[in-house]
């Protein structure tokens, strides 16, 4: 049975420092303005049009946020590789005269801590009183060919009256995505699970497929990736239901699907969701997790972030293990 969650979310964007530029004259009225690839020192890509430069400033009109005024010394490169070298307006070399044709490969990541209280009155969260605290972090190194990325995260959840820990939880997961055209890219994922609240010793899961962009507009992007999934559990030693369920091949190939969604309010706001979800004909096993969160950056590398992750897998009994759980957490984001 699969669950859905639900939230709101705020936030700031990325902060910038970096490499000084030199300043170029504007480009000439009547010509159009070519089109060009902005990397900035933190790693983010920007692609639309350079419009106007005054002293330090550079006044850039960004596909997908509109218009952004940047400042020279964030700017790590221009890409000019992918406007044309006869096009009007103002050119690569001009923003930065050392610009090469293609950008080097850039590192971002960001490391966040959080705690959250939920209160017994929630009814929808629990009827006692609970505390939680997680730990998460993700680096990626990105080029115009592809991206990898590591993601893990703990989480530890603890609910008054509970025997056990209600969450108790660390993942890592490796991404791998390749861009085969503006809408079209392919993406593996692969996670390792260890899970002391549904006993696992630890589950692995793959999921390669064809990623889509059936929504890909300047403030909301929807990717979705159907494909082909493998999943292998190990169970707990100890314990009548985890060692019932070592007994059993609850693994094999199969098939599932990756969606995230990105809404992009404004240049400092914005909204991020993702689900995962895995099915194992032999056996009938289904697999999901899911998150959605808000960011508020507070300053250029600092932000405030809230949100829900939950997990479900129905192949375990429940009553007694939990087969479904949810976290909420609420802490502080640093980004490097």
């Amino acid at each position: 049975m699969k669950r859905a969650l639900l939230t709101i979310c705020l936030s700031l964007t990325i902060g910038l420092a970096g490499v000084t530029l030199l300043a170029a004259p504007a480009a000439a009225q009547g010509e159009t303005p070519a089109r060009v690839t902005l990397v900035l020192t933190d790693g983010t890509h920007l692609v639309g049009t350079v419009t106007k430069q005054e002293g330090d400033k550079v006044y850039f009109k960004s596909d997908a946020l509109g218009d952004l005024v940047l400042d020279k010394k964030s700017i790590a490169s221009v890409g000019a590789a992918q406007v044309p070298t006869t096009a009007g307006g103002t050119s690569a070399t001009a923003v930065n005269p050392t610009a090469g044709t293609e950008a080097a490969a850039k590192w971002s990541g960001t490391i966040n801590a959080s705690y959250a209280f939920i209160s017994g009155l929630a009814p929808t969260l629990g009827s006692a009183n609970s505390n939680s605290v997680q730990a998460s972090g993700f680096v990626e190194r990105s080029t115009r060919k592809d991206a990898i990325a590591v993601i893990s995260s703990y989480t530890l959840q603890k609910t008054d009256g509970a025997a056990s820990d209600t969450a108790n939880d660390f993942q890592v997961t490796a991404a791998y995505n390749r861009p085969l055209s503006s809408r079209f890219a392919f993406l593996s994922r692969n996670t390792v699970d260890m899970n002391r609240v549904l006993q696992y010793k630890y589950s692995f899961t793959t999921l390669d497929g064809l990623a889509f962009m059936p929504v890909a507009q300047k403030k909301v992007k929807l990717t979705v990736a159907p494909g082909v999934a493998y999943t292998h559990s190990e169970f707990e030693d100890t314990g009548i239901i985890a060692q019932t369920l070592r007994t059993l091949n609850f693994n094999g190939m199969g098939i599932g699907a990756y969606e995230t969604l990105l809404i992009q309010f404004n240049p400092a706001m914005s909204l991020s969701q993702s689900q995962i979800y895995i099915y194992t004909p032999s056996s009938g096993r289904n697999q999901e997790s899911g998150s959605i969160k808000l960011l508020g950056m507070v300053s250029p590398r600092v932000g405030l972030s809230i949100g829900f992750d939950y997990q479900y897998d129905d192949i375990l009994p429940s009553p007694p293990l939990t087969n479904f759980y949810r976290t909420f957490t609420s802490g502080i984001q640093f980004k490097f």
